[in-house]
């Protein structure tokens, strides 16, 4: 599907972004209050890139800066190209 795509493509991927540091001081609710406002800065970018693509967000974490999307599969060399994206990985289960 990756070589030859069409508009009818679709792609359920995980895009990771760069890690979200926040400085150890506060309480634990107010560092995880300043940990999701900087995911949403870095992630705001990348979801409407997602949606001006064709595509839409399936969900996000802010915990490990990934989000889950739907997208054509003709606009994963778009997403590929931004700086702001570290990897594009398809999703899979996590096993013990």
């Amino acid at each position: 599907m990756l070589e030859n795509p069409t508009a009818s493509d679709s792609l359920v991927v995980i895009i990771e972004l760069p890690t979200v540091v926040v400085e150890p001081r506060g309480s634990r609710s107010e560092r995880t209050a300043r940990a999701m406002s900087a995911f949403r800065a870095i992630a705001d970018p990348v979801k409407a890139a997602v949606e001006r693509l064709g595509g839409e967000v399936i969900d996000e974490a802010w915990i490990n800066s990934t989000i889950k999307c739907r997208i054509p599969a003709t606009a994963l060399n778009a997403l590929a190209g931004r700086d702001d994206i570290k990897k594009i990985d398809l999703p899979r289960s996590l096993a013990r």
